[in-house]
């Protein structure tokens, strides 16, 4: 049986328990082949030293065709103070250790709210007719529209609700819920900026999406995670040829991936750009920059930590009660968080206003936290993420049958 070995890199044990539930460990499907070609993926399990069922599941993910996310509960020392190495076993499925699995509900074109039971699965061929998908674990609840919102039209690629244990987290959950303020979103991606060849006039062209329908390209469950993948409209990428002088043109498409864990409070997204031509035998991806609004009652003012760079985090929670808050880390660079969102058309209300960019590069992975309690804690909690997830995760490495490891 291939053994997986993980470190703890930090100097603080892993999951810490009053911040997150667990964590994951991501294991390329190629490097799993590789140390045992005879594990498939259909028939694919984790099992501790004892042999009991450790939860896991194949995912996509950007980086690579497929994943194996591995959830971790138990507590790692660091790595210089374990004097034993963690290790699972690595093995065909012997069924069993599945939590609470993550789901998703579809709401389609046609069935207003509260007509129609939301669907766990769609058809292939019914996929571009889907509206809506409710992202759903043990913590949080997150409403994501695909185009217009019951008639408002500028919802397209939006969160227009996130409870967190059953609660609002995007308005004050103590106001009657028919009374929430109906422009409350986020994650948002309300417009990218394309970067265009060196010889053009202009360097960069900006197309809005906040209007722009998204579709349902693709969605999987595995026992630990649930994901969609949506994509915008065909946009038109124009350049020219240097040499020829002649008008070129690609068909670009923005795509987002999100993934919801279980037992963890925050969504994953990765977001990459393709273009497409006659000429061209593959996708190309391209240079953007992403901008992403968001309109989250958060106090007046609220409190706002930001840290800019390469990569950067965000943390934005309300000083009072009910002390919600919104974390946001990425790999890429990052800029400010623009409080209120410049020329944003409602003075009385422009405080719950916000807006930050995400690049310049040619795709990145990011995450969205939602939680409830102090300022302080959810900095703390977003800055740890940002640790956790994007600058040292935990540490796998694989032991093939018969080796002994490092």
């Amino acid at each position: 049986m291939v053994q997986i070995e993980i470190r703890n890199p930090s100097d603080y044990p892993r999951p810490q328990k009053e911040r997150h539930a667990c964590e994951y460990v991501f294991i390329p499907w190629e490097r799993i082949v590789s140390a045992d070609p005879e594990l498939a993926p259909g028939d694919l399990g984790v099992v501790t030293p004892d042999g009991s069922p450790v939860p896991s599941g194949l995912i996509p993910l950007a980086s690579a065709d497929q994943v194996l996310a591995v959830r971790i509960d138990e507590p790692l020392l660091p790595a210089q103070d374990q004097k034993t190495p963690y290790r699972l076993g690595l093995g065909p499925s012997r069924g069993g250790g599945e939590e609470e699995a993550p789901l998703l509900k579809f709401e389609r074109e046609g069935e207003p709210e509260g007509t129609a039971e939301p669907r766990e699965t769609v058809a292939p061929g019914a996929m571009e007719s889907v509206v809506r998908v409710r992202m759903v674990n043990e913590l949080l609840n997150v409403w994501f529209d695909l185009g217009d919102h019951y008639g408002k039209s500028w919802f397209a690629g939006a969160a227009s609700s996130v409870q967190f244990k059953e609660l609002e987290v995007l308005d004050d959950f103590r106001i009657d819920p028919f009374q929430h303020d109906h422009e409350k979103r986020c994650m948002q991606i309300d417009r990218i900026m394309v970067s265009r060849p060196a010889w053009e006039d202009s360097p960069v062209v900006e197309y809005v999406l906040f209007t722009s329908r998204y579709t349902l390209v693709d969605y999987t469950y595995s026992p630990v995670a649930a994901s969609i993948t949506i994509a915008s409209p065909a946009l038109d990428y124009a350049y020219t040829d240097p040499f020829a002088g002649s008008p070129r043109a690609l068909e670009c498409r923005l795509y987002r991936r999100l993934t919801l864990f279980g037992g963890v409070n925050y969504v994953v997204e990765e977001v990459w750009m393709e273009g497409e031509a006659r000429e061209v035998p593959a996708p190309v991806h391209l240079n953007f920059t992403a901008r992403y609004f968001s309109y989250m009652e958060m106090g007046q003012p609220p409190h706002v930590t930001v840290r800019e760079g390469a990569p950067g985090w965000s943390a934005i929670s309300m000083p009072h009660d009910p002390r919600q808050g919104y974390g946001f880390a990425t790999e890429a660079p990052m800029g400010g968080v623009r409080n209120p969102h410049p020329g944003y058309p409602n003075p009385d209300l422009e405080h719950r206003s916000f807006s930050w960019e995400v690049g310049p590069c040619r795709g990145y992975r990011c995450v969205h936290l939602f939680q409830r309690s102090s300022p302080g804690e959810i900095l703390e909690h977003t800055s740890r993420i940002w640790s956790e997830l994007i600058i040292e995760p935990l540490e796998v490495e694989l032991i093939e049958p018969g080796a002994t490891g490092g």
